[in-house]
């Protein structure tokens, strides 16, 4: 193999080594502006609003928009909102249905808190919320620290609400509040994945009582809750049965380690992923191919449900795509679209942790600053509920990383024994498409603050971009 063609991979150098100054100064510039969306977008609902702002001031039209318009004209930038909690967007050339797309599709969901359908309770003169976490959680790691409650409420008279408490220093925070050390129950015999059992995971919501004077309220610091909730947001406690309500971590996304090279804080999985792959997408204004990103919902959960990659989203984005573009062909299906395009599944992988690096493949495993992780496949058990991508299409894309000079290192999921993990990409397999993970490594994933490097979010994007354009 030529010097030049040698992959960038076999070097062994972290992303860092590989990068001169005028990079590397924009390898910091680019992680300051994801941290601030990092900051403000830490639900579902309000990804989802930003991007949108975000499309629209780079000229992308709703599809409703475009429908009722009846004119298609090319390069088309196009987007549809999938119920406010999952968004795809398109960048169209005349010829895509020859080409086919190139894809890249992330979840926006982030394990997390939830409230309860029936939350308010009141025991020992404290107003509790009763919750149920979502997705996989260390339950312990959730306790002891500030958490902020986001979400919507839909009111008995029909408003839609936006709820945020406990971002802003003025604002009260939450908290689920732990045993003291000092006495030594029970929990201190349990292990470590019952330190804290799901049903006491109820988080504090006040502790003064009402000073409304009525003999039936016998519960008074919920009243005084439910009193407050009105004040502000003008609910009562019906409104909460059918809220989408979240406790996140109430802390942002900080700088980590004396040379800053590394940032910490809640919902880098799989956010980085969305976060770099809209940046490419609105960072390629032109180019000879057709491409488009998806932001599904409910990926933490098996991806399930009408927002969630196992939903028809996907497809019926193609069908109406279709349906506003003729094609000359009569014969022409979303199915030969579909079997024409190629995608990647843009989650975060493992990287090695090494204060438990017995866990790890030490020699092939991914580690924090080398670059973007190309996974051929993931799941566990003897690769159970793994999709694998085909070697020429792996192939194809490795070679064009080494093109352009973006840092990449081998996927890996720990040892093999001990792995297990998916992504939306066996979903996106169904439809006859090659697809491959691709995405940044992730120390501490799914606490309530995880760890990425710097160097591997550039890389990401740099992936991405050269993906979406190629």
């Amino acid at each position: 193999m030529a010097k030049s063609e040698k992959s960038l991979f076999l070097e062994q150098k972290t992303a860092w080594e590989r990068w001169n100054d005028k990079e590397v100064k924009m390898v910091f510039s680019f992680a300051d502006e994801y941290r601030e969306f990092l900051n403000t977008n830490k639900t579902e609902y309000e990804f989802t609003e930003s991007t949108i702002r975000e499309l629209e001031k780079n000229g992308y039209r709703s599809y409703e928009k475009v429908a009722s318009s009846g004119k298609v004209a090319f390069p088309l930038k196009i987007y549809f909102n999938n119920r406010g909690v999952c968004v795809s967007a398109f960048q169209l050339q005349k010829d895509f249905r020859e080409r086919g797309l190139n894809l890249i599709l992330s979840h926006i969901d982030a394990p997390r808190i939830d409230m309860r359908q029936n939350p308010l309770r009141e025991d020992f003169s404290l107003a509790f919320f009763k919750t149920i976490y979502y997705g996989g959680i260390r339950r312990y790691q959730w306790a002891n620290i500030p958490l902020a409650l986001h979400g919507v409420i839909c009111t008995k008279g029909g408003k839609t609400v936006k709820v945020s408490i406990g971002e802003k220093e003025s604002e009260p925070v939450f908290m689920i509040c732990d045993l003291l050390p000092h006495i030594k129950g029970s929990q201190t015999e349990r292990k470590a994945a019952d330190v804290f059992k799901g049903e006491e995971l109820d988080v504090t919501a006040g502790s003064i009582p009402s000073s409304v004077k009525d003999d039936k309220v016998k519960d008074r610091v919920k009243a005084k809750v439910l009193e407050l909730l009105h004040e502000k947001y003008g609910l009562v406690e019906q409104d909460l049965f059918t809220a989408d309500l979240q406790f996140v971590p109430a802390w942002p996304v900080r700088d980590m380690g004396l040379d800053r090279g590394l940032l910490a804080g809640y919902g880098h999985d799989d956010r980085i992923c969305a976060y770099t792959s809209l940046r490419a997408l609105l960072d390629t204004p032109r180019s000879k191919s057709s491409f488009g990103v998806y932001f599904m919902d409910k990926e933490e959960i098996g991806s399930t449900g009408a927002t969630g990659a196992q939903s028809r989203f996907v497809e019926n984005c193609i069908v109406r795509i279709l349906n506003l573009v003729k094609s000359p062909d009569p014969e022409f299906h979303r199915v030969d679209l579909l079997e024409k395009s190629r995608a990647i599944s843009a989650d975060v992988g493992i990287a090695i942790t090494p204060i438990f690096a017995d866990s790890f493949d030490t020699k092939g495993d991914p580690k924090l600053g080398f670059g973007t992780i190309v996974s051929k496949f993931v799941g566990g058990g003897g690769k159970s509920g793994s999709h694998e991508a085909r070697a020429p299409f792996a192939g194809m894309v490795t070679r064009l990383f080494d093109e352009k000079k973006i840092p990449w290192q081998v996927g890996g999921f720990g040892k093999v024994d001990l792995a297990g993990g998916g992504t939306v990409a066996k979903f996106i397999a169904q439809y006859n498409m090659d697809i491959i993970d691709i995405g940044p490594g992730v120390v501490s994933m799914h606490s309530p603050c995880e760890v990425i490097s710097k160097a591997d979010l550039y890389s990401t994007y740099l992936a991405y971009h050269a993906f979406l354009g190629c």
